[in-house]
């Protein structure tokens, strides 16, 4: 599992879309099986506690 945190929804598309990931990405995607899912915050930084 990787974990990334980007400041906003804008940024981690901006990343996602990027020269420089789509050219290394396609490695990842050649040795490995996985998804990419992207959550927006709660709102609540202070406790990253899911169930609260």
């Amino acid at each position: 599992m990787v974990l990334l945190e980007f400041s906003s929804l804008e940024a981690a598309e901006n990343w996602y879309n990027c020269e420089e990931y789509q050219s290394a990405s396609k490695y990842r995607r050649q040795s490995s099986v996985g998804k990419m899912v992207i959550q927006e915050a709660r709102g609540v930084t202070d406790n990253p506690d899911p169930l609260l």
